[in-house]
């Protein structure tokens, strides 16, 4: 149409100018007001929606929180499973669930399982915000919230703007928080925007449109309300009405206007409501447990995946059937019970019973029933949440059987065992252990351990308590009281064990007591053996020695009646008798050897020279079937000992070596070489014990004879034991002392048919700063005379005389004393008149010991010989050899005392064996 149709312009600028005002206030209001009111509802409604959904899972985690607290399953087992369970929901554009604690801690995140178990404290979304610590402080702050941050979409690396609800589930301090990407609601906002927009322009150009037809008919506004409807019964909603006059036709246009308002309101609604529909029904159909919901009738209604894998009905072969196709026969009066409490309205829950499964398979499943009610409150049927518990069902009938099983182990066991606590009281006790005690079983419940234990013993080893708790064992040996008074003895193995998360002690005990009788037994009879074998070996030494020295008493006998008969010619007797003295002295030394407190002349010994001068010696003395081989290291060193000792040493060895060969040909081989045991070596002696470190030289005397059994071995050195026909059995137990006294060690290998090999190792002293003694002493004038006085102490009448004698003809005055008591007082009251004291060792009341240390207390310097049968290392082992002035070793004659008393005198005292 043509604007010079209206006859009236100033009507067409008015209709304009009103057109274009209205079209500027409304895009003024759509922008200003609308826009804003839209996206802020939108929002609300997502964040609304998101509160909801979390609700949703809250109820998950409070069905399993219950079900721990009714103890189905531990706490951290319905964690897990509630993890679990969670980490497979998803909703709207694959949108997820994630847990976070109060300690900022991800608990599960199902894109980043790597987050797991860690801190989140330097997480930071990439304008800075720590969002989980965010969360954590939301969380514990206000129970929950909802917080804006960047997050990459899943499958992506870029951050984009994210906004997430979360809230605290207060009894475990789990945060679970969910929520959707902005970007996701600002498209839906922004086609609402291009909606309205275009909207906007179509509602300016309509006005326009409409102005301009109102300038040419008055009724346009009402073909505008019947475009408008037509619209809106084809679901139409983008249309809007301006309202320009406010008579009917403009009332008209006003309730259009309200009316397509409405509609888009209701229109959201709807699709808020089918959306949450859509993903309630997600999550009933992504839960393993089942979801039954049935009529009052019993027709089954819903049947999700969980019913379907739990019971193997699809939802096509059951929904319509009666729910009665799945409850056995024998249960069907149970299902009528449930059935009556549920018409009263009342909710069962975790209801415990048995199900039938396709194919008639039995299934153990919890049940929690609830009853469905319609608008009006009226009960028309009810839900049931499924879970299946056969296995859970199978494995506790599993812990019965083998508690069933323990329980006969404990009881039937033929050892006792109890069960103990920390501090000895008695928790358990199997039927052998209270028989054992002559207890019932429930008797020695409560009981303490120490009332049977005889040294009260539990209380007192806590080193033993420590070292079993820390995870060791203990085997041991008791004494306990039986119920009757009797005592027995028990062997006790202890080992720690955890009960209820709590420290025990499982004990076994053992009776011994008849072992350790039957060991007592066998101990006194190994004892009386021993004792019968050491008195007849007693019986043999004795034999021997008495028939020795019958032999030496004989001569002594002999020549004495001679002199008397022919005093005249006692000049030629006497000889005889020192001699058969000296024969008596030797045994005696011999007897001293064994035991290994020989005398020991400290000399200068060439080994080469002696080992030569034996083995040339020997070849003439021992049988003609037998020869003598000798290898003899040219490079060995003065030994410092005792020279006749050592030529003992070698002629027992050889000796007994070519006897070992009996009457058929062999040979004996002596070798002599320098050995250095170093510190760490395993050279050990015939007792296997190490042989100490330092520079030896090494005897070695070996033979191809008979060799020896085992028991010839072992009971070689013991004094007494001998092979031969005649003999005392000393040879070797005197070998062995010598060795002893010269701080030497013995080797021995042999065997039956192969030979003997005997290896002494004889200490070499480097240095030895020793004075060094010999019995070859050069004769001093018989005229030598003394002076003074001598305290002599002695408890033999017939020594004390002869001593006596020599020691007045020697020129000294001579006070004695018959113990050692006698002379501590005849010193301190003769002090400043005695310059020396001969004193023997071994006397009654106060031994030579005693006496030495109390002389020496009252004057340090006071010279003190000392006379004894023993040998020196006997004194030496107990007085130190630096504090004795002299030493001399029964018998002694005129010609030794006068040398020994002048060496103390003039400062060259001398040692005197008795030889």
């Amino acid at each position: 149409m043509k604007f010079t149709s209206f006859k009236n312009w100033k009507i067409f600028n008015k209709i304009v100018s009103i057109s274009v005002v209205n079209i500027i206030l409304l895009f003024a209001f759509s922008i200003g007001i609308l826009l804003p009111f839209i996206e802020k509802q939108m929002t609300d409604d997502i964040n609304a929606e998101l509160i909801n959904i979390t609700g949703i899972v809250f109820q998950l985690i409070s069905e399993y929180d219950e079900r721990a607290t009714n103890g189905e399953f531990a706490v951290i087992e319905a964690q897990n499973r509630v993890k679990e369970r969670i980490r497979g929901l998803r909703y709207a554009n694959n949108e997820y669930f994630f847990i976070v604690n109060t300690d900022a801690v991800i608990v599960m995140h199902p894109l980043m399982p790597e987050l797991e178990g860690k801190s989140t404290t330097e997480i930071k979304d990439p304008s800075g915000k720590a969002l989980f610590v965010e969360m954590a402080k939301m969380v514990t702050g206000k129970g929950e919230g909802i917080i804006s941050y960047l997050w990459p979409k899943p499958g992506q690396t870029t951050p984009a703007p994210k906004q997430s609800y979360i809230k605290l589930y207060k009894p475990w301090g789990w945060g679970i928080g969910t929520g959707i990407y902005v970007d996701d609601v600002k498209k839906e906002i922004k086609i609402i925007r291009y909606g309205i927009i275009t909207a906007m322009l179509a509602c300016s150009l309509f006005i326009l449109l409409l102005s301009w037809v109102v300038a040419r008919r008055i009724c346009s506004p009402l073909f505008e309300v019947i475009e408008t409807s037509k619209r809106l019964a084809q679901g139409d909603l983008t249309g809007v009405i301006e309202v320009e006059s406010s008579d009917e036709t403009g009332q008209l246009m006003q309730a259009m206007q309200q009316m397509i308002a409405g509609l888009k309101d209701y229109q959201h609604s709807q699709n808020l409501v089918h959306e949450y529909q859509k993903r309630l029904a997600l999550i009933i159909e992504t839960t393993d447990d089942g979801i039954i919901a049935k009529d009052l009738e019993g027709n089954i209604h819903t049947w999700n995946r969980g019913a379907e894998k739990i019971f193997g009905y699809t939802s096509d072969e059951i929904v319509g059937k009666p729910f009665s196709l799945l409850i056995p026969e024998s249960l069907t009066s149970e299902e009528q019970s449930v059935l009556e409490r549920l018409k009263t309205g009342e909710r069962i829950d975790h209801f415990e019973t048995v199900r039938r499964a396709k194919g008639g398979r039995q299934v153990h499943v919890s049940l929690t029933i609830s009853p469905i009610r319609d608008n009006e409150a009226q009960i028309i049927g009810d839900s049931n949440i499924v879970r299946d518990i056969t296995e859970r069902k199978r494995v506790e009938k599993a812990l019965r059987a083998s508690e069933d099983h323990y329980r006969a182990l404990f009881n039937k066991a033929g050892e006792g065992i109890c069960i103990l606590s920390q501090e000895g009281i008695i928790i358990e006790a199997n039927e052998s252990f209270a028989r054992m005690h002559g207890f019932e079983e429930r008797e020695m419940v409560n009981m303490r351990i120490d009332q049977l234990d005889v040294f009260k013993g539990f209380d007192n080893t806590p080193d033993r308590k420590d070292a079993v708790l820390s995870g060791g064992a203990a085997i041991f040996e008791v004494q306990h009281y039986h119920k009757d008074g009797r005592l027995l003895q028990f062997e006790v193995t202890v080992s720690p064990i955890t009960l209820r998360e709590e420290a025990y002690f499982l004990v076994f005990h053992r009776d011994i007591t008849e072992r350790k009788r039957l060991e007592e037994e066998r101990k006194d009879l190994e004892n009386q053996l021993i004792l019968a074998q050491k008195l007849e070996s007693l019986g043999v030494l004795a034999g021997g020695i008495a028939h020795d020295f019958n032999n030496i008493l004989a001569i002594i006998v002999g020549y004495c009646g001679l002199i008397k008969m022919e005093y005249e010619e006692a000049e030629i007797h006497i000889p005889e008798i020192e001699k058969a003295a000296e024969r008596a002295a030797g045994l005696c030394r011999q007897m001293l050897a064994y035991a290994g407190h020989a005398q020991l002349s400290q000399t200068h010994v060439n080994m080469w020279t002696l080992v030569d001068e034996m083995i040339k010696m020997l070849r003439a003395t021992i049988p003609q079937n037998v020869a003598i081989y000798a290898d003899l290291a040219a490079d060995i060193p003065p030994l410092i000992g005792d020279d006749n000792q050592i030529r003992q040493i070698i002629m027992n060895l050889v000796i007994n070596a070519s006897e070992a060969i009996g009457e058929a040909q062999g040979e004996v081989r002596v070798s002599l070489i320098n050995v250095e045991v170093q510190a760490g070596q395993s050279n050990k002696d015939h007792l296997g014990k190490k042989i100490p470190p330092g520079c030896y030289i090494c005897l070695e005397v070996s033979d191809n004879g008979r060799g020896m059994d085992e028991e010839t071995r072992q009971r070689l050195f013991e004094p007494f034991y001998t092979t031969k026909f005649a003999g005392r059995g000393l040879g070797m137990s005197a070998v062995l002392g010598i060795i002893t006294a010269h701080n030497g060690a013995l080797q021995m290998r042999s065997q039956p048919g192969k030979g003997t090999t005997i290896t002494v190792y004889l200490l070499v002293k480097s240095g030895d700063s020793a004075v060094i003694q010999t019995n070859q002493q050069a004769a001093s004038p018989a005229t030598w005379q003394g002076s003074g006085t001598i305290l002599l102490v002695e408890d033999e009448a017939q020594i004390i005389f002869f001593s006596r004698t020599i020691l007045e003809k020697l020129g000294f005055t001579v006070i004695t004393a018959c113990n050692g008591g006698e002379a501590l007082e005849k010193y301190q009251r003769y002090a400043s008149e005695v310059f020396l004291v001969i004193t023997d060792m071994d006397m009654p009341v106060m031994d030579g010991y005693t006496l030495f240390r109390e002389l020496k207390a009252i004057r340090s310097d006071l010279p003190i010989i000392i006379s004894s049968g023993f040998g020196d290392s006997a004194i030496t082992a107990k007085i130190p050899r630096e504090e004795i002035a002299g030493l001399v070793i029964k018998p002694f004659n005129l010609d030794q005392m006068r040398e020994l008393i002048k060496g103390v005198v003039e400062g060259t005292a001398i040692e005197y064996s008795g030889e």
